[in-house]
């Protein structure tokens, strides 16, 4: 365990990020395998084969893996921006209510154009099975 999660912060020469980093490579590298194990134990002695087949026992540690507000407003902000997260979604990341109206993916003005050419065209070619 990293010395600052004990509140050991005496030695400790990670500030800053360094501290982030240092804490999700604990994350990764030393709970995940863990809790990975975890999961296959629950899956083994409380699901039947069959229930192994359409489910699945996992932790959701994305809390753990957060990062700090900055980057995951960026990363928020290029999801929206870029449409493959609606704005419902990222609420739901963050452990909000869904709004009215939140449920639509969006794309910038300036790619509207390429895409409805695209949709297009690929509207007018025919398939090898309709020659």
């Amino acid at each position: 365990m990293p010395p600052h999660i004990a509140q050991l912060y005496e030695k400790s020469t990670s500030w800053g990020t360094g501290i982030e980093q240092v804490s999700l490579q604990f994350i990764v590298f030393s709970l995940m395998p863990i809790l990975n194990r975890i999961e296959n134990a629950m899956e083994c002695q409380l699901l039947t084969r069959a229930e192994r087949q359409k489910y699945q026992i996992r932790f959701n540690a994305n809390a753990l893996l957060r990062g700090d507000m900055k980057s995951r407003s960026e990363f928020y902000a290029k999801a929206l921006l870029n449409g493959f997260l609606c704005i419902n979604e990222v609420r739901k990341l963050e452990n909000l209510n869904p709004i009215e109206g939140g449920d639509v993916y969006r794309v910038p003005s300036n790619t509207e154009e390429l895409l409805t050419g695209m949709m297009k065209e690929s509207e007018g070619k025919k398939t090898d099975d309709e020659k």
